[in-house]
């Protein structure tokens, strides 16, 4: 059994980034940049008015001056003629500035008479231009490969031109269920049987991650089955299986994967929930991730274990080490002492007018129940043998 640092770390070093392949914008939302994208277009392309008005030359612009208006430059359709002394175009936000003019004379500080403009208030500066290139030039690198591809980072690739972008492939997981005992959701009730929630939770586990998830299915307890289930995700980036994963005589999914040809990589973590998750290699190097069966302790370890593999398949560089995206909250309430496994408890946060956080558990611990999960909106962490925490303690939690 190993600790749970080391254990994200085995995860980290064998889910490298995946392959580059080009995107459209469109699709590329929530990837990660596999190269430096490079501007091919300057913005904005040319001198361009911040302000509706008359564009101008400054040194024209004596209060009571009369300037001729001699055309018109629009977003779209420029003025192409030059402009000389005594002249003015009316001008869009957006338009470009015609040649010969260096300020716009802004519609609140101007009179037109006919084709004619009169300056009404004092112009001390030129101003209200947008010069060409103040936000970028062509070829200057604006993302850097190993970045999320962020909504304003996708409008910065259409603004210089792109309409795709090399982004890191988005790993497809396989998910599988196991247990006789498992029904379909929505299916009539039948005996003593138990609805397979963790096939519903996984997928959109896997799918919020940023994952391609699609489900296998749900192996019965029959080696043959749950070899057969295995089998058919083999090509998938990542397997995970829920359930199977303890010790007991109904317990095939590691034999299964043995059976296959599959190389273990760790099998336990001294943690609660999830102390018989495992993770492996097939021959085809398929990673397999093995989880927990009982609801909570599947979601939990797949936040704690798979998460981080979706990541670094997908070629962001999060830490293994877990406490990089721990954060700080007030104990709501006394903690006993903890046992000897790192823990994580399903908790609420609360925020105060005061700018304070409070955290406090959401029920029962158990592992099976899924309502304390619902609830929550943070892992609350204690370190193994952890000594017992009084209210009003600063304690450490992981964000759902």
């Amino acid at each position: 059994m190993i600790g749970l640092t080391e254990a994200r770390g085995l995860i980290a070093a064998a889910c490298p980034a995946l392959e580059a392949e080009d995107v459209p914008l469109a699709q590329a939302l929530g990837r990660v940049s596999a190269q430096d994208v490079t501007a091919l277009v300057a913005h904005p392309p040319a001198d361009q008015s911040a302000m509706d008005g008359y564009a101008v030359r400054h040194a024209d612009c004596a209060v009571g001056s009369v300037l001729e208006i001699i055309g018109e430059s629009r977003a779209g359709a420029p003025f192409d003629g030059q402009i000389g002394a005594g002249q003015a175009t009316l001008v869009s936000t957006g338009a470009h500035m015609p040649a010969g003019t260096d300020h716009v004379l802004i519609l609140e500080d101007a009179a037109r008479e006919g084709e004619r403009v009169k300056v009404e208030d004092d112009q001390p500066e030129a101003r209200h231009i947008r010069r060409a290139g103040i936000d970028f030039s062509a070829g200057e690198v604006l993302v850097r490969a190993g970045e999320p591809l962020t909504p304003a980072r996708l409008a910065l690739a259409a603004a210089a031109g792109l309409g795709a972008i090399a982004a890191t492939r988005q790993p497809t997981v396989a998910v599988m269920t196991n247990g006789d005992e498992l029904l379909d959701p929505g299916t009539p009730p039948d005996g003593p049987t138990v609805f397979d929630s963790n096939s519903v939770a996984l997928a959109a586990q896997f799918t919020r991650f940023g994952a391609n998830a699609r489900w296998l299915g749900r192996a019965g307890d029959e080696a043959s089955d749950v070899e057969a289930k295995l089998a058919s995700g083999d090509g998938a980036d990542l397997i995970v299986i829920a359930g199977g994963a303890s010790v007991g005589p109904h317990d095939l999914v590691k034999g299964a994967f043995a059976a296959l040809g599959g190389e273990l990589v760790f099998s336990k973590v001294a943690l609660r929930p999830g102390k018989p998750v495992w993770f492996g290699t097939l021959p085809s190097g398929t990673r397999v991730l093995g989880l927990p069966g009982n609801p909570a302790s599947s979601y939990v370890t797949a936040l704690l274990f798979g998460k981080l593999a979706v990541e670094r398949l997908s070629g962001r560089d999060t830490p293994a080490d877990i406490a990089a995206a721990m954060r700080t909250a007030i104990a709501a309430q006394d903690l006993t002492a903890n046992g000897p496994r790192d823990t994580f408890q399903r908790a609420a946060l609360t925020h105060g007018e005061d700018g304070t956080t409070s955290i406090a558990l959401t029920g029962s611990q158990d592992s099976s129940l899924l309502r304390p999960l619902a609830a929550a909106d943070a892992l609350l962490f204690r370190n193994a043998n952890a000594p017992a925490v009084q209210a009003g303690a600063l304690v450490s939690y992981l964000p759902i």
